[in-house]
């Protein structure tokens, strides 16, 4: 694994031949300047176990973000096991998870964001989220 840092960025690049890149996007995760150890470690361990093949985060608070092909169904359900397990989905107040979205890079790139964001997959689609238990 690689680890570098970049125009407020911070990678962990492990193998990305595993990619086409077309259909790449990413799970993210949102935190706060008291979580960056705890960001780094979860963005390392992925990469470094080959669960994912690159993750990234802000250098301060921001956003972590976890690469996986849209078609990659096995790994979308390793990498969310490994969110529900380290307590990074959120729940609402009445204790059901937020449908946390699964963002394409071609729309990251079409700078759809906001109201002009719909993702094409998310957690519901894997996830039941009252129960938690899983629909694949």
């Amino acid at each position: 694994m690689k680890i570098h840092q970049r125009a407020g960025w911070i990678y962990y690049v492990g193998n990305v031949d595993q990619f086409k890149f077309d259909d790449m996007g990413k799970w993210m995760y949102f935190f706060k300047p008291e979580q960056l150890d705890f960001v780094s470690e979860k963005c390392a361990y992925v990469v470094e176990k080959g669960l994912i093949a690159e993750a990234k985060h802000t250098d301060k608070s921001g956003v972590a973000c976890f690469y996986i092909d849209f078609d990659d169904k096995e790994t979308h359900k390793k990498l969310l096991n490994y969110f529900l397990a380290n307590d990074m989905i959120p729940k609402t107040k009445v204790g059901i998870y937020n449908n946390i979205p699964f963002k394409l890079d071609s729309q990251t790139l079409a700078k759809e964001y906001g109201k002009n964001f719909t993702p094409k997959l998310s957690l519901e689609d894997f996830l039941d989220l009252s129960t938690g238990q899983w629909k694949v």
